[in-house]
């Protein structure tokens, strides 16, 4: 059934994307990869992860109580993907201040 099989995959997927959180800043202090690198790979191996885990454990769960500790995990997996998309988009236009002068 659905539910077993996530129950088999999400905390396998869920250790290697904090491998991953621990893994890339600590390979990007040291001078092993660069910046652009270090955004993709946590784009690729953290927060996108972390979203689909939190979107299928979500919809899996019927009549039961929702643990917080799931509904502050999808958040913070959400919010790391907008902050993704914040940085991604500054890297690639460094001289854009357009929105700081709209305010």
């Amino acid at each position: 059934s659905l539910s077993s099989a996530v129950d088999q995959w999400v905390p396998i997927t869920w250790g290697l994307t904090t491998i991953s959180s621990v893994m890339v800043p600590l390979a990007y202090a040291t001078g092993f990869i660069r910046y652009s690198f270090a955004l993709v790979l946590e784009g690729l191996f953290e927060d996108d992860w972390q979203s689909l885990i939190s979107i299928v454990t979500l919809s899996t769960m019927k009549n039961t109580s929702i643990p917080m500790s799931l509904i502050f995990s999808a958040l913070f997996a959400f919010l790391g993907l907008f902050e993704l998309a914040g940085r991604i988009r500054a890297w690639l236009r460094p001289g854009d201040d357009s929105y700081y002068r709209r305010m």
